[in-house]
């Protein structure tokens, strides 16, 4: 099943967010602006997939297209900075993930909004728990990637004893709240 919203970020829009401002009231001002003025260049969309929301940005114009798949907070806005500069050369899809057990349920999300975007092959970049989803999409469909940059991640594996640490991982990722997983990644 598949439905989708589309929004445009409005210039000083998340000034005006409660979220945006309890999330960062302890952010210097400067960088909170910085933050502001990069949402306001992007596109945000919502499109559910088998009754998952997932929330996504698009930015840039060119025709190539970089798909960035951050870490275990599951939002891209940690590396802002990096989209903005990423969007001068790039289309920019980036990715926040909703809470779900299974990286099938992840890759297969990529996917849909992969397809939903137009987008027949990507350039990703997978950033620490973004690189084991970038892997395993690349397992899963090598006809879509153009190339992989991975930064801060392992490997995926075969092997039981690895398999069972990552589904262990996402299990435990899918059930904290956002507030603590941002707090213990910082």
């Amino acid at each position: 099943m598949l439905h989708e919203r589309n929004t445009r970020m409005e210039e000083g829009q998340k000034t005006k967010d409660e979220t945006f401002d309890r999330i960062y009231k302890h952010v210097p001002s400067a960088q909170r602006e910085q933050l502001i003025e990069s949402r306001s260049t992007q596109t945000c969309k919502k499109i559910i997939v088998d009754n998952h929301t997932w929330e996504y940005f698009v930015s840039g114009s060119e025709e190539r297209t970089l798909l960035v798949l951050p870490g275990g907070t599951r939002r891209p806005f940690l590396i802002f900075r990096l989209i903005m500069e990423l969007e001068k050369k790039f289309r920019v899809l980036s990715l926040t993930y909703p809470r779900l057990s299974k990286m099938e349920l992840l890759v297969e999300g990529i996917a849909t909004i992969l397809e939903k975007e137009g987008v027949h092959r990507a350039d990703m970049l997978g950033i620490s728990f973004g690189g084991f989803i970038a892997q395993c999409f690349l397992h899963r469909y090598p006809e879509r990637v153009s190339s992989l940059i991975l930064g801060n991640t392992g490997t995926t594996s075969k092997e039981k004893d690895f398999t069972r640490v990552l589904k262990i991982k996402l299990f435990i990722l899918s059930i904290l709240p956002s507030f603590l997983v941002r707090f213990l990644t910082n």
